[in-house]
């Protein structure tokens, strides 16, 4: 009698970003101890994400001002997994998903079958004979695309003719390392050669760029202009954050012009006009704001579960995603029962959505992220260890440790936190502000690198060699 092979779960994590490293991270804690309890059934996290590296963007707008520093912000994912990745069953797949499907995503390359995938077979759903990855759950970490003067992968518009694309116009970006370095070095001689310098937005992305190119190049040295659509800066957070950010701002010599929105996107005889008629010298315009959500894998599968005001993926408290169904499905039975959740599809529980892209009630932030994630990946384990067959059955030895993380408990939804942001207001200073405690701190505790490479530990990559 034949004994069939052991079934392997794979748990698919979608983009490489901060959550995604929150998601490994818990993964590489407790996935040990719950595997030896699954027995033969065995887990594999595949991570797919585009990028050769994961992009530290926090330092983007820092680096793309200040040279010598670029290479910190691309982290190598080759420590992921932890010391022992070599042993483990999982992989980082560097590719873009195209498509996703209930239990599958299709990628936009294939790879060979010596890595041990399990790939769908099925062509009538799929072209392509090892392009499209399966999996038991998946984890939603597709971010927001980034502003354009920092989005590596758009194309910009709206900088001079003259001037060069980051790779040169016949070339397109591949999401490398040195791509990526190319990128930001760019940047930094657009910056260095003009003169006239407009920002636009008055967010964190916009404030920290106008204030690094001041503060780098000295006062005067630039005319730097920061344009906001709005009469006040960072909403979210107490007003002394806008206060501490207009003195700095000053103390810089930007000149901040509030309450006033560009008429075009374009540099027209050197300048560019706002919506007062006001004209402003221009021959570098950099905008710092419209991120929008990477949404588009569950929109085209599933447009109910976008959320029409923001674009976002509509999540539960447990971070899967919300599945509304049509009118049409649901029974008399279930009508009349008017049960809270009842057009709620359970069909969907496998898949995960967290940060930019989900729709939590919190600021779009890496932090946040990893904390989503964070319960995300929990979760799969708890639905992991309920669904085993046969079921496991704990018998605690005498002397062993009580685990903090119980994988038989229901599970755990996500606490929302108030607002929290650490901003840089030019090389040295920089400001902390809580909305929840109402608090706003100034700081001069600034470094010119802004502490790049402690970033790498959440990756577990090695710091010794910061080039890899």
């Amino acid at each position: 009698m034949s004994v069939a092979a052991p079934r392997t779960k794979t748990i698919a994590i979608i983009g490489g970003s901060y959550a995604a490293a929150g998601a490994v991270n818990i993964f590489n804690s407790l996935l040990p101890s719950l595997q030896k309890k699954l027995g033969d059934e065995k887990v594999r996290i595949v991570l797919v994400e585009r990028n050769s590296h994961a992009n530290h963007l926090y330092v983007f707008p820092r680096f793309a001002v200040v040279p010598n520093h670029s290479h910190k912000a691309f982290i190598p994912y080759s420590g992921i997994f932890g010391p022992d990745s070599a042993s483990l069953p999982h992989l980082v797949l560097h590719a873009s998903a195209l498509e996703l499907k209930k239990n599958s995503v299709k990628l936009n390359r294939s790879f060979p079958s010596s890595l041990g995938l399990k790939f769908h077979e099925e062509k009538e759903n799929f072209t392509g004979e090892d392009d499209v990855l399966e999996f038991d759950y998946c984890i939603l970490c597709t971010g927001g695309q980034l502003a354009e003067s920092m989005n590596t992968w758009q194309e910009r518009t709206h900088i001079p003719s003259h001037t060069p694309t980051p790779l040169g116009d016949d070339s397109k970006y591949g999401g490398t390392k040195k791509e990526g370095i190319a990128f930001l070095k760019k940047r930094q001689e657009e910056i260095k050669a003009a003169k006239n310098i407009v920002v636009v937005g008055g967010g964190a992305l916009g404030i920290q760029t106008a204030t690094d190119i001041a503060s780098f190049y000295g006062p005067g040295a630039k005319n730097v202009t920061l344009l906001h659509s709005r009469d006040r800066m960072m909403p979210l957070f107490p007003k002394s954050l806008h206060d501490e950010a207009v003195k700095q701002v000053d103390l810089l010599g930007i000149n901040l012009i509030l309450g006033e929105r560009l008429v075009s996107c374009q540099i027209v005889d050197g300048a560019v006009k706002t919506s007062t008629g006001r004209e402003l010298e221009c021959d570098l315009l950099m905008f710092c704001t419209g991120q929008k959500p990477n949404s588009g894998l569950v929109g085209r599968l599933l447009p109910s579960s976008i959320e029409s005001e923001t674009g976002r993926i509509k999540v539960k408290p447990t971070m899967q995603i919300e599945v509304e169904l049509p009118e049409e499905c649901l029974s008399d039975r279930v009508k009349r029962l008017s049960v809270l959740d009842s057009k709620s599809s359970s069909e969907w529980d496998h898949i995960f959505a967290v940060g930019d892209c989900a729709n939590v009630k919190e600021i779009k932030a890496g932090n946040r992220a990893w904390g989503q994630a964070i319960v995300a990946a929990r979760n799969i384990l708890r639905l992991i260890y309920q669904a085993a067959s046969p079921p496991i059955v704990e018998v605690k030895k005498e002397g062993e440790e009580e685990s903090t993380f119980d994988a038989s408990s229901p599970l755990e939804d996500h606490v929302l936190n108030a607002p929290g942001i650490k901003m840089t207001l030019g090389l040295k200073a920089g400001v902390v502000a809580s909305a929840g405690k109402g608090t706003v701190a100034a700081n001069e505790h600034g470094v010119e690198d802004n502490h790049a490479a402690s970033m790498w530990s959440l990756y577990s990559a090695a710091q010794d060699d910061l080039h890899a």
